[in-house]
């Protein structure tokens, strides 16, 4: 019976310390997606005054979305510490749709424009 208290107060001691280096990560990654959120909204806010082309607006967008997106995959869903097998479960269907909409899109543009030289 003595054992068993002992390994239960080391079992709380480990999983109190445990839990204060994970919130401070919790906190430490929502301030960094608060900056880069700040960014993309200054950026959209001021791109024209600070004489910056679209296409890097665009770009730096789409970046900024990515890695925001990985740190909320990775930290607050939990998938940066499991086994490569459930990521890539997880994250195949994901990059299958992303190519297929991505060439979806580009088909349909391709098509529009050639539509809109074919009437006019």
């Amino acid at each position: 019976m003595e054992h068993q208290d002992e390994s239960l107060r080391y079992f709380h001691k480990k999983t109190a310390d445990e839990g204060a280096h994970t919130r401070k990560l919790v906190w430490r990654i929502f301030w960094i997606l608060l900056a880069v959120t700040s960014l993309e909204i200054l950026l959209g806010l001021y791109y024209k005054e600070w004489e910056l082309s679209w296409n890097f607006v665009k770009t730096t967008f789409l970046l900024l979305t990515v890695a925001k997106a990985y740190l909320i995959v990775a930290y607050y869903m939990h998938l940066k510490h499991e086994n490569s097998f459930l990521i890539k479960i997880i994250a195949i269907p994901y990059i299958v749709l992303a190519v297929y909409l991505t060439l979806l899109v580009l088909n349909e543009g391709i098509y529009s424009d050639l539509m809109e030289r074919w009437l006019w």
